[in-house]
Parts: C-alpha cells; structure tokens; sequence
C-alpha cells in the first residue's frame, strides 16, 4: 500500500512527517462504526426510558397505555372547531381543576408559518406550558402519522432512575425536582391539511408549578450577538467567553491568592457590611490553631443573641471532600420550634501531620466559645457517628444527653445488611459485660439457641402441588386505660383496681368492649391518653424512612475499618450476610426500636 493512503500525526508527533498506523480508508470505517455505535448507545438509552409505555414508535401500542395517556378519535367527535384564543381561553378557565381532562379541535392555520409539524406542535405544548405553568416534554411522534405526545415533566412515572458513579468520592447529593401523580399527557394530532390540531390534555393532579432555571434562548443571543457587533469574524469562542466571565465573577469574592487570607478578608468585608446595617451579623472566632491544621470560623451573632435562650438541642455535623482544596466543613445548628438555625460554621484542612486529637481539640475551641459568649443551656447534643465530633460535644456539654442520627444511623444499617460475604463475630460475653456492665453474665436466651437437630418439616400436596403453609396473622392489641387520677371517676366505685389494664383485640366491635371500659373511653372522647396517637411509627412512616435514599446496592466486600473485630470474610463463596427478603423487615426491626427507645422523648395524644 502506498504511503500517501496513510494521513500525517496531528497529535503526539515526535519528528516532522510522521505518519499514523492506520490507512486513511481504515481510518474511515473506524470513524463510521464509532458514530453508529453512538447512535445504537443513543437509541437503547430512549428505548430503556419507553420501556414502560411500550413501543411508542407505533399506534398499535395505544392499547397498552394508561387512562391519562389514552388517545381517541371518539375523543373529537362532535366538537366544534375553534380558535386557538378560544382554547387557551377554556384552558384557563380549567386549569385550576385538580382533574382536568380536556379534548378540543383547534384552527392553527394561524400557525402555518412554521413549517415543521413537530416545532408546530413544540410551539402549541410550550403555549399550554405558559398558560397551566405545567412543562410538557416531547416524548414521542406515532410512525406514519401527525401525532405528538408530550409528558408532564413532573410525572412521577417518568422519573429517570439516577446513576450514580463506580466512584463512592464522587457521589453528590442535590435537590432534585418533585414528582407528582399527575398522569400528566398532551396528545396533539394534526388533520385537514395540518390546519386543524386535535389537542387532548391530560392532568389528574394539581401540584407544584415547575420552575425554569434555563437561560433563555432571547438573552443567549443577545449577549452573543452583542460581541458580533463589535467583532464580526471573531477568533475566539463562545467557551472563552464564559471562561473570561468566569474570571470576572471570581472577583467578587477573591480578596488574594492565598485562599485563607482571602477568606479572613471577605469576613472582615462583611462584617463591616453587617455593623453598618447592610447584612445580618458575622463574627469570626478566634481558634488557637493546631500542628498541621488550618481553621477558620464564623458566627452569626444575631441568631444567637435572638434564640440563645430557647436552644435546647443542638447538632453538628460535617462535609468533607466538597471543594478543590480539602477543607472540612462543620456546621453547627439549633432547634427552635422545630426548624434548624444555623449558628456557626468551622472550616478546617488537614496536611495529615497534625498530632492525635487535633481536630478534636478544634472543635473543642469551637463549641466552646459559642456556648461561653451566648450562654447556651442545651439538653441535647446530636452527631453522625464521629468520635471527634462526639468526644467534643460531651466534653463542652457534659450535662447535655448526646444523641446519633437517625439518618445516618439507618444509612449504616442499611449499608452493613448489603455487604454479602462478611459474617459477623461470634457473641462473646465477656466483651459484652466490659462494654455494658448491666449485661447479666449468665444470662442465656433459650428460644435463640442454635438447634443441633434439624426439625422435621411436613409437606401437603394437593392435585399434585405442593401447598404453601403460612402462619395465621396474630391478632394486634391495643392497651387502652384512663391515668390513674382519672380512673375512680371514669369506672366508679365499683370499677377494677388501679392495676388493671383492659386488653381489647382491634378487629372487636364496640359491642364486645367490656362496658365499664367503653365508658371510660366514651368519657374521654375516644382518645388514648396513654400515649395512642403515636404508638410509634406507622407502616407507611417507617416505609416513608426505609425508601428515604433509595436502595443499597450489594457489596461482595468492604475495607476492615467498616467492621469490628471478628467480623471476617465467609470462606463459603456463596455465603449471604442477609438475604435481600429478610432486609425490610430488620431494617424495620431497627427503626422501631430506635424510635420507641425508653429514653426517647414521644410525643403524645396532642402531638
């Protein structure tokens, strides 16, 4: 082959005229299978995300739709044709309906200007979106007809699944948009020479107003075209802009190379700011710093002078590995009636030659001087599992009770139940009663002994199938009794002891209730006063918090620090920590018992 069929090296050329390994034809086909690869890699993504409403590309699947996305021409028939003011007009009128479904014909040769159907149509969903403040997004055109479907983009049935990066540092959590129920659908199909469109809205749900955050197209172009004017055939790009418009903004708030120095003068800025009137208080706090350590900290002054008096709780937690130059961030918030208040925040950076207990004694200094200068009583203190965080918190509110996080609490479960192959350590007493010296040494649960022998099981088989046995469902109690100071009225001179505590299955009538006991709830108005309204949390709250995340994916392994001592890995290769059925059920296990903890504080009748 000659040496003309192979084209020069643009990239990584080590002397003049070096040329590639590969023929400009080879070059070709390459080029030709990475873009069709491209277009099939394109295509599978839009299939995964129809999956659900099945094969989208053909009419035939209408019969495979929802009630919300269904289209009809019965839908149309008898309907007068009317303006595309007039539409709007009736929309309006409607859309405050929590149901609204909607088919009308509409005249759009007002719209003949455009000549594309599908921008026709584009234009037509963007109109609904101004007037029901609703966003409809293209979903799909019906092969061999003028039909357009649009979805709400807030329904909730096609939300795209995240994927998260292999990379755990990477992993990011942000708000996201809310989804709705909604059903929501806009069918339009074109008729009669594309003049008239047969629009039908679908919205079952009246929810939040989507919100756009796009620039719009008018601003893109006139900021652009206003560089064009000065310079019609630039050599630069649009990216070199924004990199410019980047560096501008930068100055906003970069005070000098050194971002620590820069960062104390910005402090300094707005706390001038704030003493002439123009910003909320911000105090930075002086920290001794410690060996291979640099901190920095700030207060807001006002809050705490405000609400130091009502904080009773307080909680701090950090986020670490969420800028460029690997600076911890600790926030410290208040409770007050029920909201989180932010009180002060602490940076620190570690080069890791800092002696043991540095970050601690950081934090020490820390809460420390916001509980000094605002005379903070505090009665609970609340961390993540972080023994700096924890050991600060006890040695600055010794008199405070200190509390894990639920979240992250759950989130540790959740993440130990998915790791496979370690199993746990064998229970060794005498660990135990160190740990926890109110722990019974001969103390020994007969019903979890391991059997040696294994108990016979019993099949039934009928017509040749073998029958599931399941053990009846337990009948669920309710302990319901009057305080004591209130019982003798209640019940009567006659009525039981103090003692006594009525036991009565849910599923009874109230004709069953023995009757000095449905006296005694009648008299207080239905309502248990021991505490009923709560009874811990309901299957659909506990639900709420085990979907709270979304699910942890299986681990074969993990690093030796996630475990304690004895955890090792299983020598059986198909050994399972906890099989995926069992999961909810320990994480409900977990939740209960965190939740209805004695030491707890519940809430009662009142809430």
């Amino acid at each position: 082959m000659a040496l003309t069929n192979f084209g020069f090296k643009t990239r990584g050329v080590k002397f003049p005229g070096e040329r590639v390994s590969t023929c400009i034809e080879c070059t070709s086909d390459k080029q030709a299978n990475r873009r069709e690869g491209k277009k099939a890699k394109a295509a599978n993504k839009e299939n995964e995300r129809a999956e659900d409403d099945g094969n989208d590309s053909d009419e035939s699947s209408a019969s495979n739709q929802s009630e919300a996305d269904a289209y009809s021409e019965a839908d149309f028939n008898d309907l007068p044709l009317i303006s595309v003011e007039d539409f709007f007009a009736i929309l309006s009128s409607k859309k405050e309906e929590p149901k609204l479904r909607l088919a009308a014909k509409v005249d759009v040769g007002k719209l003949k200007e455009i000549p594309s159907l599908k921008d026709k149509a584009a234009s037509l969903a963007e109109l609904v979106w101004e007037e029901m403040q609703y966003r409809f997004v293209y979903h799909s055109q019906y092969t061999s007809t003028s039909r357009f479907r649009f979805y709400c983009a807030q329904n909730k049935e096609r939300k795209r699944k995240s994927k998260k990066l292999e990379n755990e540092e990477k992993h990011r959590d942000r708000d996201r948009m809310e989804y709705f129920g909604c059903h929501g659908w806009l069918n339009i199909r074109f008729c009669e020479g594309n003049d008239v469109a047969q629009i039908k809205i679908v919205h079952t749900e009246a929810h939040v107003h989507y919100c756009k955050i796009d620039v719009p197209e008018d601003v893109k172009k006139f900021l652009w075209n206003k560089i064009l004017t000065n310079y019609p055939t630039p050599k630069f790009t649009r990216k070199s802009i924004s990199e410019l418009w980047a560096t501008f903004d930068r100055k906003k708030w970069k005070r000098a190379d050194d971002e620590l120095e820069s960062a104390k003068l910005l402090l300094e800025e707005l706390a001038q700011k704030a003493a002439d009137g123009q910003l909320s208080k911000i105090e930075s706090l002086f920290l001794a710093q410690e060996p291979g350590h640099v901190a920095l900290s700030f207060a807001f002054p006002g809050h705490l002078e405000r609400w130091a008096d009502r904080i009773r709780e307080i909680s701090m937690d950090s986020a670490w590995n969420t800028n460029g130059s690997s600076y911890e961030l600790f926030a410290l918030l208040g409770e007050t009636y029920g909201k989180g208040l932010p009180l002060a925040y602490l940076l620190v950076k570690s080069d890791g030659t800092g002696p043991a207990g540095a970050k601690e004694r950081l934090l020490t200094q820390f809460l420390k001087h916001v509980k000094c200068n605002w005379h903070l009583r505090v009665s609970v203190t609340l961390t993540d599992k972080d023994a700096s965080e924890i050991a600060a918190c006890r040695c600055v509110f010794p008199e405070a009770t200190h509390r894990l996080c639920f979240w992250h609490a759950l989130r540790a479960f959740k993440t130990r139940l998915s790791i496979l192959r370690r199993a746990p350590a064998f229970y060794d007493v005498d660990n135990a009663v160190a740990e926890f010296p109110w722990i019974d040494a001969a103390f020994t649960d007969d019903e979890s002994a391991v059997a040696t022998v294994a108990m016979p099981q019993i099949k039934f088989r009928f017509n040749g199938k073998i029958l599931s046995m399941s053990n009846p469902e337990r009948t669920r109690l309710t302990i319901t009794y009057k305080p004591l100071r209130d019982r003798s009225n209640a019940l009567g001179s006659d009525g039981p002891s103090e003692n006594t505590i009525h036991v009565v299955p849910r599923d009874l009538h109230v004709t069953d209730i023995p009757d000095e006991l449905a006296l005694a709830d009648a008299q207080d108005g239905g309502v248990d006063q021991s505490g009923g309204a709560d009874e811990g949390l309901d299957d659909a709250e506990v639900s709420k918090w085990l979907e709270k995340g979304g699910e942890e994916m299986d681990e074969e392994d993990a690093p030796d620090w996630m475990f304690d001592a004895g955890e090792v890995k299983a020598k059986d290769p198909n050994y399972v920590f906890c099989p995926a059925p069992h999961r909810r059920q320990a994480l409900r296990l977990f939740t209960k018992h965190y939740c209805q903890h004695q030491a707890l504080i519940e809430r009662d009748s009142e809430g």
